[in-house]
Order: C-alpha cells, then structure tokens, then sequence
C-alpha cells in the first residue's frame, strides 16, 4: 500500500508544471463558465471572449491528455529496458497509483469545478448527486481511458501521437464508409452504436489490465486492432433498414395515422433554373400533418423516398435522420431527400409517383403547469431557471434559460392572445394559433462534467402584421404559458404517396 503514495508522491514531483497548468486552465474555465448561459451581444468584446473560452476548454482537454501520456509512460509498459522493472514495484499498486494521480488531478478538480458552478447558476449541487457521478463516468469513459489505452501501448510521446493519428485517420474512414450506406446515418444505428462503444471500452479496459499485469505490447495491440475490425464489421455490416422497421412498426400505436399524412403538391421550380451537378442533388419534399390529439408530440426520427419511374424502375433514398417535431394541428416541414443525379436526370421529365415513409416516436405530455413570466429571473422546473432576452439573431424576445447537468424534456404552449405584451393589432392571423416550443427527451450527463450548466430557450415566435413582416414580441412580464413533461407513448412507422408528379418541382426549398 506506501508503493501507491510513493509512486504518487513521485509523480506529483515530476509533473507538478503540467498539474498547475492545467489546474489554471481549469479556474479560468470556471471563471468564464457563464458565458455559457448568460445572454450576450452577438458582436463586440462579448463574442470574443466566448471565441477566447472555446479555445481554452479545447487546451483544457489537451493539457490534461498530455498529463495522462506523460504520468501514464513515466513507468512505460513498453519493453525491457526500463529503469522501474529492477525496483520492487507490484503491478497493481502501480497501476492503483497511476489511477490514483488522474482522479487527483482530472477527475477530481472537475467535480469540483462542478460542484462550485452549479450554485452560482442558481443549483444546489447535492439536489443533483446522480448527475455528478455520470459525468464522471463520462469524463473517464470518453476522455480519460482511450488517451491512458494508446499511452499504455507506446513508450514514447511521438508514438502516441502517431498512433493517435492513426486512430483518428480510422474513425474518419469508418464514418466516411458508413455515411454511404443507406439508412446507416438514421434512427437504426442505435443499436449498432451500443455494440460499437460496448466493443471499444471492453477492448480499452483488457488492454489496461493485460499491460500492468502482463506487459505484452503485442498481444494488446493485437486486442486493439481485433477490436477495431470487429467495429468496422458492425457498422458496415449491420441490416440498418430492418432495424428501422423492427423498432417502429407498422400499423400506427398512436394519434397519428397515415390519413393525417400528405405530401404537398409543388410547382415552384424549373429544369432550366437549376442545372444538375454533382452526383447528387437535394430534393425538398414538404409534408403536411394534422390529427394529433391534444397533449401529444410527434418527433419524426426518420424519413425514407421511394420514386417509382415509368418502366418499372425505381429509385430508394434509404433512412435518412428528420428530427421533426409535430404538434396537434395543422403542421408542415419540408424534408429534404438525396438523390442521385443519373436517376434524376434519367426522370427529369417524366411524371413519376413518390412515396414517403415516415418512422416517428409519439410522446404524451404530463400535468400542465402553470408558469407566469417574471421580470427578473424564475423557475419553470425544480431544475430550470429562464429569463427574458433577445435572441443573437432576433430582435424580439423569448426566455432564455438554463438547466442543471442536462437539458430537461418539456413541452411549452402559449395562447399569443392572452400575452400582456403591447400589440399594434389582436386581430393579426399570426396571434390566432397557440404557440408551442419544446424538447422531447432530456440530454444527461452535463457534457462530461465540464459542461454543469445546460443552456436551452422556450421560444415561442413572433406576431407579425398580416404580410408577414414586422416581428412583434409575445412574451413579457405578466405573460402566461403552460409548460409540462413529455413521456414516450410508442414508436411507429407511417407512409403517404403522390402520384402523377415531376422531380423538377421538388428542387426547390418551399417555404
């Protein structure tokens, strides 16, 4: 047990300039933090200073990689040659104090670091326990044991850095591999995503322990390399398209049903406006939706074009990522296809029938709340506190708020009639329809602990004069909305087809 403090002390000794360093990116970090959720100017000092922040997390993260590397390779696991082998070092009090340094001197300040955060935000920090601890599984998960993995296979920094290239060069071609395979890039890889992130942290960990308590480089890096062309298998390999139909079915579980699905007819474009270039180009295909029950949301996940030409042929886009959220009402978006150029150009001026699939998870919202927007700040949740503000890129008002180590699910609806704002006309079509903004499921984990406080709005538009200009605020003082949490209802799969159409009327965005 004195080897762990030992080997700690040592190291502490030997790398108290990179410890202070990045103890010093860190208070600057922390002192900065609000930029995060704090309103500012979009132009002038403002900008730079959050410019200025951005930089210094990204050395932040860097400083503490470089720690690990050289506290992790000052016993290096490489070889036979090392001066440590002839002391009486017993592997696991070693490695106990190579973990005993990095939660010190990473794991450790950044609980802090959060700890100390959340009250300025507004939080009390041991209201939010179960948050804490999974950004620290996420910090270790994703930032520490990959750099402490390839710095226990290399015995040198220029090594790390090259094998560190080589891993970035993988994940790069992998990603670039996958992004070509239909449907790869929508709601079915969640299932090959977990087996990915299972494959590679089992992979990480055996290569730790094999190296401090075997010290085979090879056989490790072997795991790796194994590890490696298991992923690649995985995600080239997978059935992505049955994976889409298994996890949402086809016959509708909810308020939504293919008869409150269509697609619009559009005639805005031109053959002759918009040459073909390229291998593929955009088509904008605008869905109209109505028919949901009040008290529900509709997040279309995914989206699937099938064109059939005369001939027989026929042309499919795969599953392609939507992230569309639909309310009760009347409700229209535009999703926009790729397709291919000789298939378009071969089509071009033929009349051809489109079907679109939609895969969708239906949410149904919890007891309303009753929320009355103050003029200072105010809690819309136990863990959300908003504010009125300006937009970076609007002039009209919304709330700005911010939430404690995640974005929480809601869904917001406000009646524009009712506002207290001063309006030049009640009477304008834009007041006449309820407002709706909202977030269908939380986002945990407070970004790896480095991210405490999550910044999100409830923004719920404008009124505008009846041509359509001349925002007007909503939302003041006084102004009354509801605000309630969504919960999963069930996952289905919809279709709608047009038939008798020309592709050179979909190129355009339809607004």
């Amino acid at each position: 047990m004195n080897q762990i403090f030992y080997i700690f002390r040592k190291d502490v000794r030997r790398h108290w300039l990179e410890i202070v360093v990045s103890l010093l990116l860190l208070l600057y970090f922390a002192w900065k933090s609000p930029i995060l959720w704090s309103p500012e100017p979009p132009f002038g000092p403002p900008r730079i200073s959050r410019l200025l922040f951005g930089f210094v997390g990204v050395a932040l993260c860097l400083c503490w990689w470089f720690l690990i590397v050289r506290v992790i390779q000052g016993e290096s696991l490489v070889g036979d040659r090392q001066f440590w082998l002839t002391r009486p070092y017993q592997r696991r009090w070693l490695l106990a104090a190579k973990a005993l340094f990095i939660i010190s001197f990473v794991n450790l300040p950044v609980l802090v670091f959060d700890v100390v955060i959340l009250p300025r935000a507004g939080f009390p920090p041991w209201h939010h326990v179960p948050g804490l601890l999974q950004g620290q599984l996420l910090l270790t998960a994703f930032l520490i044991v990959p750099i402490a993995t390839i710095s226990a296979i290399t015995d040198s920094l220029a090594q790390f850095l090259l094998v560190l290239f080589g891993v970035v060069a993988y994940i790069a071609g992998l990603s670039w591999v996958v992004g070509q395979i239909p449907s790869a890039s929508s709601a079915s890889s969640e299932i090959p995503s977990t087996v990915m992130f299972a494959v590679a942290g089992g992979a990480c960990l055996a290569v730790l322990v094999l190296q401090y308590f075997r010290r085979d480089a090879w056989v490790s890096r072997g795991v790796l390399l194994g590890s490696a062309g298991v992923i690649a298998v995985v995600l080239t390999a997978a059935p992505y398209g049955p994976l889409v139909e298994r996890a949402y079915p086809q016959v509708p579980l909810g308020s939504l049903n293919p008869a409150g699905v269509k697609i619009e007819k559009n005639d805005k474009a031109s053959e002759t406006k918009y040459p073909v270039l390229g291998k593929t180009l955009n088509l904008y295909v605008p869905i109209e939706t109505y028919g949901l029950v009040q008290g529900s949301l509709v997040v279309v996940d995914a989206a699937r074009l099938t064109i059939y030409a005369p001939g027989g042929r026929a042309w499919n886009s795969g599953w392609v990522d939507s992230s569309h959220t639909l309310w009760p009402g009347a409700s229209r978006y535009n999703q926009t296809f790729e397709v291919s150029s000789k298939f378009y150009s071969s089509t071009a001026g033929s009349e051809v029938d489109m079907r679109v699939e939609l895969a969708v998870s239906e949410y149904r919202e919890g007891p309303a709340q009753q929320i009355t927007v103050a003029a200072g700040s105010f809690r819309v949740k136990n863990d959300a506190i908003c504010s009125l503000g300006t937009g970076e890129y609007s002039n009209t008002t919304s709330l700005q708020c911010r939430s404690a180590l995640n974005e929480p699910a809601f869904a917001a609806h406000l009646d524009p009639v009712s506002t207290t704002c001063t309006l030049p006309d009640r009477t304008w079509p834009s007041l006449q329809d309820r407002r709706n903004s909202g977030n269908s499921s939380a986002d945990f984990g407070g970004g790896a602990g480095l991210f405490p406080v999550r910044p999100f709005d409830i923004d719920f538009g404008a009124a505008t004069d009846p041509s359509g200009k001349n925002p007007v605020s909503i939302v003041c003082p006084g102004t009354n909305f509801s605000l309630a949490t969504p919960a999963l209802f069930s996952r289905y799969r919809l279709g709608t087809s047009i038939n008798g159409i020309h592709l050179t009327d979909y190129r355009t965005y339809s607004y």
